[in-house]
């Protein structure tokens, strides 16, 4: 799969969380991920936000994205709890620091995965105004999360020109790969910038009026049920 499908929100979700709710459990999971120490709370804590960010992938079906983020965040921490007492030397310290940051970053790249794929643009841009954050921060934002799986795509879309033209590692001198795969990237992300810039004068987005949305927002059982445990996790981590 490319990773521009793999970014593509082009069906709906089955599990639709509202956009406040997705970045608030965002941040609490950045947060629980880079700050927890290796107490039992923190342990504790992190293992929860690992199984829901598993759930949250595992309901939209994406399977390769739950074996990521559940079997390298388990092994990962495994790994970082007993990696001393395994082996000896600078190898043993080698090890546990990657365990430490694939255990902390997984989950969070995960999650990040799956807002990108289930949030629409229209739909955040919404969730933002209804809480009264300025156009000022809203576009850039709403533009950053367009031009993610956008650029994805480009990237696929030449590499696959590359491998049909037989340009491929070893074909030539990696310095000229390299220069044929991002030069084309970097025009083509230059051109998609004024697109989405064009766009959004079309849209009306710099006037300053209140603006009407087709998307629907709103606080359903699935937030409440993710919400309560991002936040038990939040909890259990401090307190404990």
């Amino acid at each position: 799969m490319a990773l521009g499908d793999a970014l593509s929100y082009r069906n709906a979700p089955l599990v639709a969380l509202d956009p406040r709710t997705s970045g608030l459990v965002l941040i609490l999971v950045n947060v629980i991920c880079l700050t927890a120490g290796f107490d039992f709370g923190a342990m504790c804590a992190r293992i929860i936000v690992t199984a829901l960010v598993t759930a949250l992938l595992a309901a939209e079906k994406r399977w390769h994205w739950v074996m990521i983020v559940a079997v390298g965040t388990g092994l990962s921490l495994v790994i970082e709890a007993f990696g001393f007492q395994l082996i000896s030397g600078p190898v043993s310290l080698l090890i546990a620091m990657c365990a430490n940051l694939a255990a902390r970053f997984l989950p969070i790249v995960g999650l990040g995965t799956y807002v990108l794929t289930t949030t629409t643009i229209s739909a955040f841009m919404a969730a933002l105004r209804r809480i009264r954050v300025p156009m000022l921060i809203t576009i850039p934002f709403a533009v950053v999360l367009r031009m993610i799986p956008t650029v994805a795509n480009e990237s696929s879309a030449i590499a696959e020109s590359m491998r049909s033209r037989g340009l491929r590692l070893g074909s030539a001198p990696a310095r000229d790969l390299l220069e044929y795969r991002l030069v084309p990237l970097i025009f083509r992300t230059v051109d998609l910038g004024d697109e989405l810039a064009a766009a959004a004068l079309i849209r009306g987005l710099s006037v300053d009026q209140e603006r009407t949305s087709t998307s629907r927002l709103g606080f359903h059982v699935s937030d409440f049920v993710v919400l309560l445990i991002a936040v038990a996790a939040t909890v259990l981590w401090v307190v404990l």
